[in-house]
């Protein structure tokens, strides 16, 4: 008796399992093979397939597998394609910051056999302000109107782009364009074109456009344009009129909420009238309205800045008495001010404290404790502080490491430089400047002699990563004289020899590739050498009036027995650094890296491998 022939699935049984799955991998596979058993007659899927296929992909931002269904949607001459779901993608894209790819989508509508609407327009309009490309969107909204007769919700769209752009005038006559075209505008028109102005602190300009809103159209204003109105008059100290603008909202029945509260509170500290802090909070409480984390944090912030750290504790304290838990930025304002005050200690023990409170410190505290530390001079608890901060996988801020490392300079701390550094090229979180700073420091401060040298050595090998990945092209153009030389010391013997001799170690460490040209009058080039099927590269220290200027290159070669080089083209006082005189000016005998420069004459050189 033969088995029964698996049944096949259906397109409409296919459309619901893809509205079930939720992974998007997994709705692709079963998309892509509805079938176990393969069949010559290919699968016929539905409109609503596609649709709900490339809908998952364009949620979870697989771009390239959703363009891959768009393609073969395309040859699909049966299906006629619904707006809608290229709305939907074209949002997708402006979602991952993509305008380009929203454009060419709207642009190729048609190709699916698809009439463009206003609402696609529209769809687009709001991808470009959302992306910020106002001047594209500008231009996309002039042309509208030869294709299509724009809505309020195409002139909404265009009136906030141009307030996000600080435009506000042109959007003020977009506003004129509206009404000659008899559309109405509504209180989202009104609301945006307030908030506008009030960024731009034109109050005045803002309430005669909330007086003719409510007498020319009749409209009320809502908690949205009560709510701007007030955050403008409190950003220009002007507590009187937006406590009665608070009282007017009362009147006309309009809900005052926790974040109109929290404006007002934050404009109390700006005036200096934090006694009535309080009251304003009693009086949410007497109204209904529950203080929430957001008004805590605005009276946190304004105590701290009076440096009124007491109540700040307090109101901390009053935050867990009404079941308002602290956030992390609750801690964060008061750990950031408590070390500008310099009370760095009292900020590590609130620092270590947040756990038990049931906060965990995230990346902004831990540089603000670090940066507090630093600035201290604590640089040991800095430094343990830092490594805890690497291990939990938070980056430190550049310019913060680079003052700390100067400051361990300074102090003559070169063991905890090279510990700093160490732990942070661990997680690859060496920069340019870092990087920049480790050679000048290793230059400056070290001898092949030094017990440090393990140490310089250990921090280069483990950053050969992000040498290769980041610094290479940096290091192409940007290292000078200041980076790995020292200014005007062109006569101090030991010093140049000491850089030589260790850029010379960094060289045998297989990490970088140096050669130097010195000349007054002009820079000769040292072509690569064939040897073997391996091309040997060099790069070129340039030299003028004795004053080195330096390019630090990667090493571009692999290879057995191909070793890291120097090149000195010996003259005037560098001829004493690290090449020895023959017999003056005519042949020069120089190991270095593994090669050997001979009989220099005129300026010309041959290479002898060694």
């Amino acid at each position: 008796m033969k088995p029964p022939k698996p049944k096949r699935i259906s397109s409409f049984r296919l459309a619901s399992l893809l509205r079930l799955q939720e992974d998007p991998k997994l709705a692709l596979h079963l998309f892509q093979h509805p079938n176990s058993n393969p069949n010559p007659k290919p699968f016929r899927y539905s409109l609503l397939c596609y649709d709900l296929m490339i809908t998952k992909l364009g949620r979870a931002k697989m771009f390239h597998e959703m363009e891959q269904i768009l393609l073969q949607f395309k040859t699909q001459t049966r299906l006629v394609a619904k707006e809608p779901l290229f709305c939907n993608i074209i949002t997708f894209y402006g979602r991952a910051g993509l305008p380009q790819n929203a454009l060419k989508m709207f642009d190729e509508m048609p190709l699916y056999r698809c009439q463009r609407t206003i609402k696609s327009y529209n769809t687009l309009l709001n991808v470009l302000m959302i992306c910020k490309e106002f001047d594209v969107m500008r231009e996309h909204f002039v042309n509208i109107k030869r294709h299509v007769k724009p809505d309020g919700c195409t002139f909404n769209i265009m009136i906030r782009g141009l307030c996000s752009d600080g435009r506000v005038d042109d959007a003020l006559k977009v506003l004129d364009e509206m009404k000659n075209r008899d559309l109405v505008p509504n209180q989202v028109t009104f609301g945006t074109l307030i908030y506008g102005l009030c960024l731009n602190l034109k109050l005045k300009e803002a309430f005669k456009l909330k007086d003719y809103m409510v007498n020319v159209h009749g409209l009320c204003p809502n908690e949205y344009v009560y709510a701007t109105l007030i955050k403008g008059l409190c950003a220009v100290g002007e507590l009187s009129f937006a406590l009665r603008l608070k009282e007017e909202m009362e009147r006309d029945g309009v809900k005052v909420d926790s974040a109109i509260y929290s404006t007002l509170i934050s404009g109390l500290f700006k005036v200096g009238r934090k006694d009535e802090v309080f009251g304003v909070l009693m009086e949410m409480e007497l109204k209904g309205c529950k203080a929430d984390t957001v008004t805590y944090n605005v009276m946190i912030n304004g105590f701290c800045k009076d440096k009124d750290f007491e109540t700040a504790y307090k109101i901390l304290d009053e935050m867990m008495e009404n079941r308002c838990k602290p956030d992390v930025i609750s801690y964060n304002v008061i750990l950031g001010e408590l070390c500008k005050d310099g009370k760095w200690s009292e900020a590590s023990d609130l620092f270590e404290d947040m756990p038990r409170r049931g906060c965990a410190p995230d990346v902004v505290s831990y540089r603000i404790v670090f940066d507090g530390l630093s600035d201290a001079m604590e640089f040991k608890d800095a430094a343990f502080i830092l490594d805890e901060m690497v291990f939990k996988g938070f980056a430190p801020r550049s310019s913060s490491i680079c003052k700390f490392i100067n400051r361990l300079c300074q102090n003559g701390d070169e063991d905890l430089v090279w510990s700093v550094l160490n732990c942070l090229g661990k997680i690859n979180a060496i920069d340019t400047e870092l990087w920049k700073m480790a050679i000048a420091v290793a230059l400056k401060n070290s001898m092949l002699s030094s017990p440090k040298y393990q140490e310089q050595q250990k921090f280069f090998e483990n950053c050969l990563a992000t040498l290769q990945r980041k610094i290479a092209p940096f290091l192409r153009s940007h290292i000078t004289q200041s980076d790995l030389f020292c200014p005007g010391a062109s006569n101090t013997f030991p010093e140049y020899k000491a850089q030589t001799l260790l850029l010379h170690e960094f060289c045998e460490l297989n990490l970088v590739a140096i050669s130097v040209s010195c000349c007054t009058d002009h820079c000769s080039t040292i072509h690569p050498k064939e040897v073997g099927k391996k091309k040997k590269a060099y790069s070129i220290i340039n030299c003028w009036n004795d004053l080195v200027v330096a390019q630090l290159y990667l090493k571009v070669r692999r290879g057995k027995g191909i070793r890291s080089h120097f090149i000195f083209d010996a003259k005037d006082k560098l001829q004493y650094i690290t090449v020895r005189e023959m017999s003056k000016n005519t042949e020069i005998t120089c190991k270095l890296g593994g090669y050997q420069i001979i009989s220099r004459k005129k300026g010309k050189q041959d290479l002898v491998e060694t």
